[in-house]
């Protein structure tokens, strides 16, 4: 999970927006405090069986909206993920 995660961050900060990872292999719930603290938009989560499936769920960090997206919809048009977000 951690190089798909890799993979995607790259492609989101490739079509121009800001993306951050977790490169310490905390447990999610720290995860999350730090996405508040950096005050994210939107909340990306990846583990093992997301990978399997080759979809990632995305959450709006203010609405708490989500939703299911696969890897090329966020390579390709990660804007329109976002429109389905906000």
């Amino acid at each position: 999970a951690n190089s798909k995660a890799l993979e995607l961050v790259q492609a989101v900060r490739a079509q121009g927006f800001t993306a951050e990872r977790d490169v310490l292999g905390r447990k999610i719930k720290a995860q999350f405090k730090s996405a508040d603290a950096f005050k994210a938009k939107v909340v990306m989560t990846l583990g093992g069986s997301e990978v399997e499936a080759g979809r990632v769920s995305l959450k709006n960090n203010a609405t708490r909206q989500e939703v299911t997206v696969t890897f090329d919809e966020i390579t390709s048009n990660f804007a329109g993920v976002l429109d389905q977000l906000f």
